[in-house]
C-alpha cells in the first residue's frame, strides 16, 4: 500500500499543494491536456502492472475483463443518478465554500479546472483526457485503496470514508467546497464499487459526470 500511495498518489497531492499556494495561470488547451494525458499515463501504467503482479491477481481489485455490454450499459446508468446527485451536493455546499464561482469569469474558472475545450477536436482529445483522469481515479481510489483498506480495516464503510478523504486532500487546490464536494462524490463511488465489486462502469460513469460538468461550464461561459 505504501508503494502504491507514493508512486500514485503523492505526487497529486504536491501538485495540488503547489497549485493551492501559487495558483497558475491557464495555459494554452494542448500544453495543458497535453501534459495530464501524460501524467495520468504515469500513474495508470504502473497502476495497472502492481496490481496485474499481485497474487490476488486483477479480478480481486475489481478489474476482471470488461464486460462488453453489462460494464457500458452499467456505467450509463450509474451516470444517471450520479450527475443529478453531484448537482445536488454541489448545490449544498458551493454556495457556503465558493460563492465566487457563481460570478466567475472563465479565466478564473480555468485557472482551477484547466482551459475548455472551444471547437469538436478538442472536445473528442478533452473525452479522452476525462476517460484517463477518472481510469486513475477509480483504478487507484476504488480498486486499490478501498480493497486494500477493507482488508486492513475489516470494514466496507471505513475503506470507502477513508479512500474519499485521501480522494478530496489532493483537490483541495480547487478550494474547500470544491474538495468537500469530491469526498461526497468519492463515497457515492466507492459504495457502489463495494456492492458492484467492479471498476469499469464506474470508470465511464465518473467520466459522464464529468463530461456534464465540463460542458455545463462551457455553455455558461461560452459567450465571454
Amino acid at each position: 500500500m505504501c508503494v502504491i500511495a507514493t508512486l500514485m498518489v503523492l505526487p497529486f497531492a504536491i501538485g495540488a499543494a503547489v497549485h493551492l499556494i501559487d495558483p497558475l495561470p491557464p495555459r494554452a488547451f494542448w500544453i495543458e491536456r497535453g501534459w495530464q494525458i501524460v501524467t495520468d499515463l504515469q500513474v495508470l501504467v504502473p497502476a495497472i502492472y502492481i496490481l496485474w503482479r499481485t497474487r490476488e491477481g486483477m479480478e480481486a481489485f475489481g478489474l476482471p475483463r470488461v464486460h462488453p455490454i453489462g460494464d457500458p450499459v452499467g456505467g450509463v446508468l450509474f451516470a444517471v443518478v450520479a450527475i443529478p446527485f453531484s448537482a445536488w451536493s454541489w448545490s449544498l455546499i458551493g454556495p457556503f465554500g465558493a460563492p465566487e464561482l457563481a460570478t466567475s469569469s472563465r479565466e478564473h474558472y480555468e485557472r482551477l479546472f484547466g482551459p475548455l475545450p472551444v471547437d469538436p477536436v478538442q472536445w473528442a482529445v478533452f473525452a479522452i483526457v476525462l476517460l484517463l483522469g477518472a481510469a486513475v481515479e477509480e483504478v487507484v481510489m476504488r480498486g486499490y485503496f478501498v480493497t486494500r483498506l477493507r482488508q486492513l480495516f475489516g470494514s466496507s464503510t471505513a475503506a470507502v470514508i477513508l479512500s474519499a478523504f485521501l480522494c478530496a486532500t489532493y483537490h483541495l487546490y480547487q478550494g474547500p467546497a470544491d474538495a468537500a464536494d469530491q469526498m461526497l462524490f468519492a463515497i457515492l463511488f466507492g459504495a457502489v464499487f463495494v456492492w458492484v465489486g467492479r471498476v469499469w462502469p464506474l470508470i465511464l460513469a465518473h467520466c459522464l459526470v464529468n463530461l456534464w460538468s465540463f460542458s455545463a461550464a462551457a455553455v455558461r461561459y461560452g459567450a465571454q
